[in-house]
């Protein structure tokens, strides 16, 4: 889940300064500007998780960015390689990556919500968030 934006998607992450102080939290390879320009925070849920740390998500907290057009081609491209990157870094998930690619390839569902399901919806809030 980690990898993969079960999690929630880095648009408003907080972290503990102990966690940050442990090591790098963000891979250079990642994200905006980078070779790869995906996944930069999912790898940091995975890396924090893998260093022992645990992970809150909080689906009532709300951020709006605005939606740009996607390039589908350097996403599948990008993709690619950040599921090559996680099977080198993390080799004893190794069975659980291939597992997930296998399931995705057959069009199964993912196993967790992903929240949100689209820019800007709301998927499960209290009254306090919609108000």
């Amino acid at each position: 889940m980690a990898t993969f934006c079960g999690l929630g998607f880095g648009t408003n992450m907080a972290l503990r300064r102990s966690a940050c102080g442990a090591g790098k939290v963000f891979d250079e390879r990642l994200g905006r500007g980078a070779p790869l320009r995906i996944a930069e925070e999912s790898h940091a849920f995975a890396s924090l998780l893998a260093r022992g740390f645990c992970a809150v998500h909080v689906p009532a907290a709300i951020v709006l960015h605005p939606e740009k057009p996607r390039d589908v081609e350097i996403e599948a491209s990008s993709s690619m390689a950040y599921w090559l990157l996680l099977f080198f870094e993390f080799p004893g998930h190794r069975l659980d990556l291939l597992r997930f690619l296998f399931r995705r390839l057959l069009g199964k569902p993912l196993t967790w919500t992903r929240d949100p399901q689209g820019p800007g919806e709301i998927i499960s809030s209290g009254w306090r968030v919609h108000l």
